[in-house]
């Protein structure tokens, strides 16, 4: 080895990725890892929703919708807006959407291919 960071393959070039991309990358990725955060962007890329609409589209409670709310602000991926006496909340970024299609064809892909199931 000679000490300089990995390549990866990328469409007809190669990435150069460092120790610290690699801990970005964990770390953005984990934001996808919890199922009601997951629930709660799957409603937001139909359009912004109040939190008693996340809580009717989730089925969860609204104390858990709310820290999940929290975690999904502060990871900047939504972002909330004051109506009068309700807060909205939306995708903050349109690729949000694209890296959580991407998640879940990969998903489905691996599924199929090591569990054979759909």
């Amino acid at each position: 080895m000679n000490g300089a960071p990995p390549s990866v393959p990328h469409g007809d070039r190669a990435l150069t990725v460092t120790s610290a991309d690699c801990v970005g990358l964990r770390e953005f990725v984990a934001h996808f890892s919890n199922h009601l955060r997951l629930k709660i962007l799957c409603r937001l890329a139909s359009g912004r929703a109040c939190v008693r609409e996340l809580v009717e589209a989730t089925g969860e409670k609204q104390s858990n919708v709310s820290q999940q709310l929290k975690h999904l602000l502060d990871a900047h991926l939504v972002t909330r807006e004051r109506v009068g006496s309700r807060v909205y909340y939306e995708i903050a970024d349109p690729v949000t959407l694209e890296v959580m299609d991407y998640l879940f064809a990969v998903a489905v892909r691996h599924r199929q291919r090591w569990h054979g199931r759909t």
